[in-house]
């Protein structure tokens, strides 16, 4: 199990509205439905019959992206956003980084690959810190992994976005998956390795990185 540095050092609620986060926006008190998981995705859901789209606030503060599509929305605004039978309509905050098991599955066969699925800002830098455990025995200093920090940048025109060797963690790392929207088009460099791939992969750019 791997999750984000905020929930395992200050206890932070996985689940909850988004004034929890954007307390700066005065729409974010407004009652809705809308709530987010985490610090960076929000989640719609669709409680109407027959319903295929949504209205959807993004709160002011803040650059989002279609998880689907890797369309880029500013905050403060209401958008429509698709929601079939398939999905529903989420959103990420710019500058998220998520982890994401990058194997595809198997009913009779678990497989496990860790990577991230990353959603550069226009502009400037972020990061975050992930732990990992087994799932089961709880976290405790021993039980955790630190699997960060992942630092990056972002300028324009010449925008590139360097990863950095993650320097803390226990294991070999070897190759990491990185998923980006497809209209994230800047280059990928990396500070201690090398770019084996960058090619589409279905909805996502797939950039590989050898560490």
């Amino acid at each position: 199990m791997i999750y984000s540095d905020g929930h395992h050092s200050r206890c932070e609620p996985m689940i909850r509205p988004t004034f929890y986060d954007f307390q700066v926006d005065p729409r974010s008190f407004d009652e809705n439905d809308e709530m987010m998981l985490g610090g960076s995705l929000l989640v719609a859901a669709v409680v109407e019959q027959g319903a295929r789209e949504r209205k959807v606030y993004l709160p002011a503060g803040a650059g989002w992206f279609d998880f689907w599509s890797g369309d880029y929305y500013a905050g403060g605004q209401e958008i429509m956003l698709a929601a079939p039978w398939a999905y529903p309509p989420l959103v990420v905050k710019a500058g998220a980084i998520i982890p994401r098991n990058v194997v595809k599955q198997h009913f009779n066969a678990r497989a496990e690959e860790r990577g991230f699925a990353l959603f550069p800002p226009k502009r400037g830098s972020f990061s975050d810190e992930f732990f990992e455990d087994d799932g089961l025995s709880g976290v405790t200093a021993k039980a955790a992994m630190v699997s960060g920090p992942l630092p990056w940048s972002a300028t324009q025109p010449r925008s590139r976005l360097p990863l950095r060797r993650l320097a803390r963690s226990r294991r070999r790392i070897g190759s990491m998956t990185l998923l980006l929207p497809l209209p994230e088009q800047r280059k990928v460099t990396v500070k201690s390795g090398k770019i084996i791939s960058d090619r589409v992969i279905e909805a996502n750019r797939e950039v590989v990185a050898e560490l």
